[in-house]
């Protein structure tokens, strides 16, 4: 009878283990897994994050139009910055600005730090004069607030450059479309900094104004 005791206590002490075990495996699975998608210094999504929801079709499912709007952003003077006040201070920058840009966009928007200062949003849902205003307001509020470096002084003012892309309309597929974005970014820089670079809808004429958002005619 002891012996019969013994061996069942045995056998669930074994089950238990095999189960607590499993499940801390698991557990380092998501960890391991949440950790290789998401950018270690902002704790934003990254480019493998990226990578894998447009695999998974993020455009389906997004309505009948499958209607997905880019936001591309780039710190303007970026190396200038970091060349005056060092790279840890330009570290402490991007975290900053990851930061405003979370207070800046919807739930179901993905945020994504693309590049080394430069910031992609998808925009499930949104036409282009929504994500021109989402982007006008990320522009004003980075313009407006008064970043700091790791010691606590005040930086010099910091703005950013942004391009806006919409699909349908200016793109057939999620990579197409951030290379839309890409390049009306670029547009903004050339055209002064600071301000927003968004698509007219209308063959290959586009707008880039500091307010673009506040008269866009689409």
């Amino acid at each position: 009878m002891l012996f019969i005791v013994q061996l069942v206590v045995a056998i669930l002490a074994a089950i238990f283990v095999v189960v607590f075990v499993d499940r801390v495996f698991i557990k380092i699975y998501k960890l391991t897994e949440q950790h290789s998608l998401t950018d270690a210094l902002t704790s934003l999504h990254n480019r493998r994050y990226l990578k894998n929801i447009i695999e998974n079709g993020f455009q389906k499912g997004q309505g009948a139009s499958s209607l997905v709007s880019a936001i591309l952003l780039d710190i303007d003077n970026f190396k200038q910055y970091n060349d005056q006040n060092g790279h840890i201070a330009g570290d402490y920058l991007l975290k900053d600005l990851a930061a405003v840009l979370r207070r800046s966009i919807r739930k179901s928007d993905r945020l994504v730090r693309y590049g080394g200062e430069e910031f992609l949003i998808l925009l499930p849902g949104a036409s282009r004069t929504t994500a021109a205003v989402v982007a006008e307001k990320i522009r004003a509020a980075v313009e407006a607030r008064q970043f700091t470096l790791p010691d606590g002084r005040p930086s010099r003012q910091v703005t950013v450059s942004v391009g806006v892309a919409v699909m349908p309309e200016d793109a057939d597929h999620v990579e197409q479309l951030i290379k839309v974005a890409d390049d009306l970014l670029y547009r903004a820089k050339r055209e002064g900094k600071n301000r927003v670079c968004v698509k007219s809808g209308k063959s290959d004429g586009f707008q880039c104004d500091p307010l673009a958002s506040a008269h866009l005619s689409v």
